[in-house]
């Protein structure tokens, strides 16, 4: 995944009211992110930010 989309799924997370995948696709559904990719970079946003 390039940087680009790994800063657009960054961005939905840092303003998000929750971290719910099932909400994040909703969301993003016009952005056609798999949610493989979604659930990566949660992981992801969460290890880096969430500490």
């Amino acid at each position: 995944m390039d940087h680009e989309r790994q800063e657009d799924i960054y961005d939905y997370f840092m303003n998000a009211e929750t971290d719910n995948i099932n909400v994040a696709m909703q969301e993003l559904k016009d952005e056609d992110y798999a949610e493989e990719e979604l659930r990566i970079m949660r992981i992801k946003f969460l290890s880096e930010f969430a500490n």
